[in-house]
Order: structure tokens, then C-alpha cells, then sequence
């Protein structure tokens, strides 16, 4: 009876959120250097609403390998067969919570990707059309000097063919 207490124990414990004083407790370690590892980054913390900094025991577990119970005979440690695969159960859910995490941020990466690329493609058929537009105004304004070049041809050589400029006035050339 008394390992299917410690076993339950044991789940809530791999379960919760603790503060740093009952996770100093739960693994027989100072604050200061439960503080040190969260600097150093080998144990992370998490923030509750309140300000508060928690510990989840998983990551207990994770870092320190264990977790010191409080019992009548004065903290038996939760050792040997049980704990090593409650050690795996945690780390595995850590696993799949990062994964979890991992899908979630490829997921909108996906979706800004999408994002960008539409409003890429919407900004080149525009580019595209202003293209068209300028090289249609670019051959009109060609077109134009190109008659007022003739033009000025006609007008500076009428002397040469004096006959041709009756003729192209009769034709409403000038």
C-alpha cells in the first residue's frame, strides 16, 4: 500500500507546479542554487500570473534526476524501477510539449509564408502593369518626336523643293 501511495505521490509530484523554496525541498538543493541553474540555463522557470516564479517538477526530474518525498520516516527518496521510467515518462512529455510547440511555430511560419508570398505576387503583377503602362507612354513620346523631328525636316528644307511644300500644303501635311 504504501508504494502505490508513494507511486501516486509520485505522479502528482511530475505533474505541478512548484515554488523555488518546495523545489529547493524536493531536491535537497539550496535555493541559490536552484537560482544559479535557472541562470545558467540548465533548469527553467516559469512565471505565474501572479509574478510568481514556479518550477515544474518534470524539469526537477529532468535536471536532477530525482525527488525527495516528505515521509513519516523522514524523506525517503523515490529510487530504482519506478522512478527511472517516471524520469522517461517526464522527459517524454517535455518531448512532446517542445514538439507541440515546434508544430505550432512552423505552423505560422506557414501561414506568414503564405502571407508573404501573396502580397509578393500581388506587388509584381502591379510592377508588371506599371511596366506595361510606361513602355505604351514611352513609345507614344518616341512617336511624337519622331513626327515633330519630321516636322521640323519639312519645315527647314522647303526651299529645296518648293514644288513638294504646295503639294503637302494642298495634302494638309504643314
Amino acid at each position: 500500500m504504501s508504494a502505490l501511495l508513494d507511486r501516486a505521490r509520485y505522479f502528482y509530484l511530475t505533474m505541478s507546479l512548484v515554488s523555488i523554496s518546495t523545489a529547493a525541498k524536493l531536491v535537497h538543493r539550496n535555493r541559490t542554487t536552484l537560482y544559479r541553474d535557472i541562470d545558467k540555463g540548465r533548469l527553467s522557470k516559469t512565471t505565474s500570473p501572479g509574478g510568481e516564479t514556479k518550477i515544474e517538477t518534470s524539469e526537477l526530474l529532468r535536471t536532477y534526476g530525482h525527488l525527495y518525498t516528505n515521509d513519516d520516516d523522514g524523506g525517503g527518496v523515490l529510487d530504482g524501477l519506478m522512478a527511472d521510467e517516471q524520469v522517461k515518462i517526464a522527459l517524454l512529455e517535455e518531448k512532446n510539449r517542445s514538439l507541440e510547440r515546434i508544430i505550432s511555430v512552423e505552423a505560422e511560419l506557414r501561414k506568414i509564408k503564405d502571407q508573404l508570398t501573396n502580397e509578393l505576387r500581388i506587388r509584381l503583377e502591379e510592377k508588371d502593369k506599371l511596366i506595361k503602362v510606361l513602355e505604351s507612354k514611352l513609345l507614344f513620346l518616341e512617336y511624337e518626336n519622331q513626327l515633330k523631328a519630321e516636322a521640323e525636316t519639312r519645315k527647314k528644307h522647303w526651299w529645296r523643293h518648293p514644288w513638294k511644300r504646295k503639294h503637302q500644303a494642298e495634302a494638309g501635311l504643314l
